[in-house]
């Protein structure tokens, strides 16, 4: 009996771990010359989410990155549920309180408990920025 809860006790993280590294999906492509085709992409997705939710009405059920860095020619597609957004918003919210993201806030000048449940916003476009050097592009689906 003491075999089976130490060999739980051990498997149980390294579940929980496999678990949550098959929901968060990433994808770095290297020596991009071009990310213009993804960005198409990921803009008629936006397109298409917006149309099917006018107005965002809704809940958002994960969240998308994609970015692309000229210098590296490197581009990153990320997609991770609401679910471990929402988690580590909450974990955020905790440091808050402690006071170490106040620095973040002021370093950023980025308001984290105001993005505390990023899924009321519903599907679509959340963020864009570029300038000569990046891209990227910020969903929720």
């Amino acid at each position: 009996m003491k075999n089976i809860r130490t060999t739980g006790a051990l498997g149980l993280p390294v579940l929980l771990v496999l678990g949550l590294t098959a929901c968060i999906g990433v994808r770095v492509d290297r020596d991009v010359a071009d990310p213009g085709p993804a960005f198409a992409r990921a803009e008629r997705e936006i397109e298409r989410l917006e149309s099917e939710y006018p107005a965002r009405y809704g809940r958002a059920h994960g969240l998308c990155l994609l970015a692309y860095d000229r210098d590296d020619r490197e581009l990153v597609q990320v997609r991770v549920p609401m679910w471990i957004v929402d988690a580590c918003m909450g974990l955020a919210e905790d440091a808050a309180r402690e006071d170490r993201a106040g620095r973040l806030e002021g370093h950023y000048d980025i308001e984290w408990r105001a993005l505390k449940d990023l899924g009321r916003f519903g599907p679509g476009l959340l963020a864009s920025v570029a300038d000569e050097e990046s891209r990227i592009l910020i969903w929720l689906k």
